[in-house]
Order: structure tokens, then C-alpha cells, then sequence
């Protein structure tokens, strides 16, 4: 696994560069001048018991926009489907208005009937006003009866030449009438506020975890498990190796002295011929391999760059256009990752260089296929409900172009550099010695001594811990995606995901060696399982969060949050199944070198 190091610490700094361009070039001043216009964008309207369930602002019965032109959306935006079109308001930064037209607007029965039914079912709407986003009810049922608002009052935080908060309260409530000629004002309120442009997103979130001793609380708790686990794997696999150690050389003894009979033939040691045996369906394994550590690159390069760059001051150039082109970029990473360990299986199964296209093929169209499956899935649906979540032809197009232009080209380079350097490595007649030798017949594994190191319910039993170092994160995770709560804490989310590969390492080191004592030679899958059962787990709390922690229901948000869940599980599962297999296989690597065949 050595052979790993270089490649993969090039292009993170590479992918480092990348992202520095990409985070400074979108980057937007957010100062005003007096006078200066400040422009209120609607967005999308909802029921609020379901958060994700979203429709165009515009499309529902009421005052036209300022303009049909919509504003240029960035690349997350158009991924996720938001259109934001400019509304009808005058706000002058520092000047207050104290009432002023929007529009006005006579509704038919239809329109009236649709009205109602989104008062009833409790609606609000979202604005954006310089990138702060704010929720304000549609109308609301007084006396059994569905009112509806017609004014909106606007209040601006300013700090200096900066826009700090923002809220909006809606007033005038007037009954429902068919053919009533309906206006709606505004008014405009500037106030000095000393909330600091930094923490200008602070009130969307959950107090109680905004709170850092919480924090730092949850954080401590998960590395104190990652310490104490790196500590008792360390003193008990030290000494248990060093046990069997001296066991080998007492077997070496005896053999030698003709004493055949008291050689005690059992255990990992047993297994030296058959343990670097190349296992079932390598490429696909090995673009698995890739893939997790590509997403695992992803991952840390685009919380990276929000914790250093502060995205969260510029929600509209949010993560997933940071996410987006990182993947595209970094397809080079699993490419390489994907075939330096193929050519390795290569090496000791000669007939498989003829395949090393396949392992880069499916490196290249395994993840992808499944995002496109489960983006059709949900953009169908949407679609059907006429919702603002449905994406649009232009995004979808700039995303399929972003995969054929930069990602599968990048797979290519990557695979390509892998060979290249793995060759230059095997070739040296010190590599060609340090081939190990495989039996020809593989070795019976017996079953095991209890239920509990079967294979499945080990493998799911392994993925607990990981699972339960992310916990707390991915609580605040769900939360920001499906609750309407906000996430920047970056840098708590870089931990985090320190403390998870240390607890998988720790996982995947012990339980290899619980698997390879019951003398199980099938370890490569079954190690990449180690890790990538922890998926299991996040897909099941999935489930608890969406029946104890919501209030969604129907068909639409029940097809996304669901589908989201499983890009979310499968994910986790892959970067934790190739962490866990890439140590796994750097672990057997060093027992099994003083492990010499007779």
C-alpha cells in the first residue's frame, strides 16, 4: 500500500489548488453604499411540517415577479433546483419606506380555492435578501376562517456598509373572496445591529447546538473512544503478535528437530500461502477501493476549503457547487487509487493485466450511474408534483457535461499515472523478490466457533463503532438538510471525520486479526464490509430521524428523503470500507513478512 502514498499526496495538493480557485473566484464583497440598492428574491413556498416539500414562489397564485429574467444561479443552486426571480420591492440600503405598492392582484375561484388550501395547509415562503434567507407565513386560519397577509414589513440589520439580519413580519390579514381585488404592500425599517458579518448566520441554527461547549463536548467524547481504542488495539495485538511470533519460531524449531507432531497447526499463521490470494471480482473491488478514497478526498477538500474560505458568508455559493466540481476533478484520485492496487492483484495473477480497461471502466461509471439513478428518481417525482426541487434541463445538462468533460477524463489521467508509477515500482528486482508465494489450491476455512463471527453479523457488528463516532454530526447533518437549520461548523466536521477513521482503522485492524485466527483467507471483502456496514448504520438512523425528528408525510418527501438517505449511506460506506481495507491490507502485509513457508 505503499505504492499509494505519492500519488494521492500529489493530487491532494493539487485538488487543494483547485479548490482555492474555485472558493476565491465566486467570492462576493456584500458591502452597500447609502442608497444602494439591496434586491429581495422569492424563491420557493411550502407547507412548513414538510420542509422539503417546495414549490416555485411564482407559480402560486399572487403578485408577478419585477422581472421574468432569472437570476443567474450558481451550480448548486441549479442542482438543486432553486430559480430565484427578483421581487417587486424597492429597498434602498439605509432608506425605510414606510408603505409601497407591490402589486395588485383580483383572484378567480380556482385561484381563491388554491389560496385556501395552502393557508390551511400552513405555507410559508422564502426570500433571499443578500444571500440571508427568511421564511414568512402565507396567511393563516383565525376564527376557522383562512386569512390571508397582504403587507410585509422588512427589517434590516446593517453593520457598517454590511447586511447582518434580516427579517421580515407579515401583517393586514384579509378573508378570502373570489374576484376581490387584493393589494399588497411592503414597508422597509433599516436598525444598527451588532451581529458581526461572520456571524450573520448564527440565529439559523439550533441554540443548543450552537452552544461550543456542546460541541467540544461530543468532539471530546468521540476522540476519547478513538484514543481508547487505539490504545487497547495497540497493547493487545503488540503482545498477541509477539505471543504467536515465538510460537512460529518454537514451530521452526521443532520441524527442524523432526518433531512434527507437536507443531501446533492452527491459527493466522496457517494462512500464509493462501492470504494474499487475489479474491472474487478484483475490478470491481478495486474501483470500489478508488471510489471511497476519491470520496473521501472530496469530502475533506470541500470542508476544508468552507472552514478556511467561509462559505457560510455566501450561502448561494454553498457546498454543493464546491462538492460538485471536486468530484469531477478528483476523479483522478480513484483512478489512480483504483489501479495501483489492481496491478498489484495483476502482479500475482498474471492474466488479469489484460483487464485493467474493466477496473477503470467501472471506476468510472459504477458511483456515477447510481447519482444519475437516484437524481432521475427524485427529479421525476418532483417533476410530477410540479416542485421547485425538480432540476432543470440546465442543470442537469452542466452536470452531465461536467462528468464527460472533467470527471471521466480525469479517471483516465489517474489510471493511467497509477500504472506508470506502480510499474516503475515492480520492475525493480527488489519488488519481484518480494512477490508472495500462493497456493494454487486455496485452503478449506472452517466455520466459525460462534454465531457472532459469522460473516454478515460480524461485518454488521464491526460497522457500530465507527457509526457511533459520526453520530452527533450526522444528526446536525439531517437536520440542516430536512429541518431548514443551516450547518458551518466545518471545522467540528473535520474532526469528526478524524475521529471516524481512526475508530475504522482501530475496527479494521482487530477484527482482521479475530478473522484471519479463525483462519477466514477471505479478507479482502469481508474488511471492506468492516467499514462499510458503518452505511448500514447512518441508513437506519436515517429512518429513526425521518419517523421521531419530522413531521413530513406523502409521497414526494417521502421518495427524497429516502433516496437522499441512500446516497448518503452508500457513501459513508464506501469511504469506510476502503479505509478499512486499505489498512486491513497494510496490517497483513506486516504480520504475514516473518511468516516464511517451510
Amino acid at each position: 500500500m505503499g505504492a499509494l502514498h505519492l500519488p494521492v499526496l500529489l493530487l491532494l495538493a493539487v485538488g487543494v489548488s483547485l479548490v482555492a480557485g474555485v472558493v476565491i473566484a465566486g467570492e462576493d464583497t456584500h458591502m452597500y453604499g447609502d442608497g444602494e440598492t439591496v434586491r429581495v428574491y422569492g424563491n420557493k413556498i411550502g407547507p412548513l411540517n414538510n420542509a422539503f416539500e417546495t414549490y416555485d414562489l411564482f407559480r402560486a397564485p399572487g403578485c408577478p415577479p419585477a422581472s421574468w429574467k432569472q437570476r443567474t444561479p450558481t451550480l448548486g443552486q441549479a442542482l438543486v433546483g432553486d430559480e430565484l426571480y427578483e421581487l417587486n420591492v424597492s429597498v434602498k440600503y439605509g432608506l425605510g419606506v414606510e408603505k409601497d405598492v407591490i402589486c395588485s392582484f383580483t383572484p378567480t375561484a380556482e385561484e381563491v380555492a388554491r389560496w385556501r388550501e395552502m393557508i390551511v395547509a400552513d405555507y410559508a415562503y422564502q426570500l433571499i435578501v443578500d444571500d440571508l434567507p427568511l421564511w414568512a407565513p402565507f396567511g393563516k386560519v383565525i376564527n376557522a376562517v383562512p386569512m390571508i397577509y397582504l403587507h410585509r414589513d422588512f427589517r434590516l440589520g446593517i453593520n457598517g456598509p454590511r447586511l447582518v439580519d434580516v427579517r421580515v413580519e407579515t401583517t393586514a390579514a384579509e378573508e378570502l373572496i373570489a374576484g376581490k381585488t387584493y393589494v399588497f404592500t411592503y414597508s422597509t425599517h433599516f436598525f444598527q445591529s451588532a451581529v458581526t458579518f461572520e456571524d450573520r448566520f448564527g440565529k439559523y441554527m439550533r441554540e443548543e447546538l450552537v452552544e461550543p461547549r456542546i460541541r467540544w463536548f461530543a468532539i471530546g467524547n468521540s476522540l476519547l473512544l478513538a484514543v481508547f481504542l487505539v490504545i487497547v488495539v495497540a497493547v493487545i495485538l503488540f503482545r498477541m503478535l509477539r505471543t504467536d511470533y515465538q510460537r512460529i519460531e518454537n514451530e521452526l524449531r521443532l520441524r527442524e528437530e523432526g518433531k512434527e507432531e507437536l507443531v501446533d497447526s492452527t491459527g493466522w499463521k496457517q494462512l500464509y500461502a493462501d492470504v494474499h490470494r487475489v479474491p472474487t471480482y478484483p475490478s470491481f473491488l478495486c474501483a470500489l477501493i478508488g471510489t471511497g478514497v476519491q470520496l473521501a478526498v472530496v469530502f475533506v477538500l470541500g470542508t476544508a476549503s468552507a472552514a478556511y474560505f467561509s462559505l457560510r458568508r455566501n450561502s448561494s455559493q454553498d457546498v454543493v457547487t464546491v462538492v460538485a466540481l471536486l468530484y469531477a476533478f478528483t476523479g483522478v484520485v480513484a483512478g489512480c487509487v483504483s489501479s495501483v492496487q489492481f496491478l498489484w492483484y495483476a502482479t500475482l495473477i498474471p492474466v488479469l493485466s489484460k483487464k485493467w480497461m474493466r477496473c477503470m471502466e467501472f471506476t468510472m461509471f459504477v458511483f456515477p450511474i447510481f447519482l444519475v439513478s437516484c437524481g432521475s428518481i427524485t427529479n421525476i417525482v418532483a417533476h410530477l408534483h410540479e416542485s421547485a426541487r425538480a432540476v432543470h434541463i440546465g442543470g442537469v445538462t452542466f452536470f452531465l457535461a461536467l462528468l464527460v468533460i472533467g470527471y471521466c477524463p480525469s479517471v483516465v489521467v489517474g489510471t493511467l499515472v497509477g500504472r506508470y508509477w506502480y510499474r516503475r515500482r515492480i520492475l525493480l528486482p527488489r519488488g519481484h523478490r518480494n512477490l508472495p508465494h500462493v497456493n494454487q489450491i486455496p485452503r478449506l476455512i472452517p466455520l466459525p466457533p460462534n454465531f457472532l463471527l459469522s460473516t454478515k453479523l460480524f461485518i454488521f457488528l464491526c460497522g457500530s463503532m465507527p457509526f457511533g463516532s459520526i453520530a452527533f454530526e450526522l444528526s446536525l447533518t439531517l437536520s440542516s438538510l430536512w429541518l431548514n437549520k443551516l450547518y458551518f461548523f466545518y471545522t467540528f466536521l473535520l474532526l469528526t471525520f478524524l475521529v471516524f477513521v481512526i475508530v475504522t482503522c482501530c475496527i479494521s485492524v482487530t477484527a482482521t486479526y479475530v478473522l484471519l485466527n479463525i483462519e477466514n483467507h477471505r479478507w479482502p471483502w469481508i474488511s471492506f464490509g468492516f467499514g462499510a456496514s458503518s452505511g448500514i448504520y447512518v441508513y437506519l438512523y436515517s429512518i429513526y430521524f425521518y419517523v421521531y425528528r419530522t413531521t413530513m408525510s406523502g409521497l414526494f418527501p417521502l421518495v427524497f428523503y429516502f433516496v437522499y438517505s441512500a446516497t448518503l449511506s452508500v457513501a459513508v460506506g464506501l469511504i469506510g470500507g476502503s479505509i478499512a481495507f486499505l489498512t486491513a491490507s497494510l496490517f497483513v502485509k506486516k504480520i504475514y513478512t516473518f511468516v516464511k513457508s517451510d
